[in-house]
């Protein structure tokens, strides 16, 4: 018990808000979605992975053909919109084989229990932006 609280609290040490706000206010210019400010409201706005998926779509139909990873055009992106926690985590899986294959190292993704049950959102914010800069 001690263990984790000492490890949350070294998580929510590395939390930016600057990042935060860069990876909002981005999933918003792209998509129109507020997923709202703070680490709370980040949990809340992606761990069902629809917007994930939705913005790794969007991310691919906006690369040109010739720039896209031939790996890209094989995922699947559709998001579950079930409210069953193994729906959700397969969203969030989508998104990360997605950006796997558009070309973000498996060191700079996080893992789906990461996000989904908030173990560490810095890294949810880092794989975000990292997708942003290929």
């Amino acid at each position: 018990m001690g263990m984790d609280r000492a490890l949350i609290s070294k998580m929510g040490a590395k939390y930016d808000p600057a990042v935060e706000y860069e990876v909002r206010q981005w999933i918003n210019q792209l998509l129109g979605e507020d997923i709202g400010e703070g680490p709370s409201n980040l949990e809340k706005g992606l761990r069902d992975g629809v917007i994930l998926c939705n913005l790794m779509k969007k991310i691919i139909e906006g690369t040109p053909s010739e720039s896209l990873p031939e790996a890209c055009n094989k995922v699947n992106l559709t998001p579950s919109p079930s409210e069953l926690p193994f729906k959700q985590m397969e969203n969030i899986e989508k998104f990360l084989k997605a950006a796997r294959a558009y070309g973000v190292p498996n060191t700079s993704l996080f893992q789906t229990v990461e996000l989904y049950e908030a173990r560490n959102l810095p890294m949810v914010l880092a794989t975000i932006s990292h997708v942003g800069t290929e």
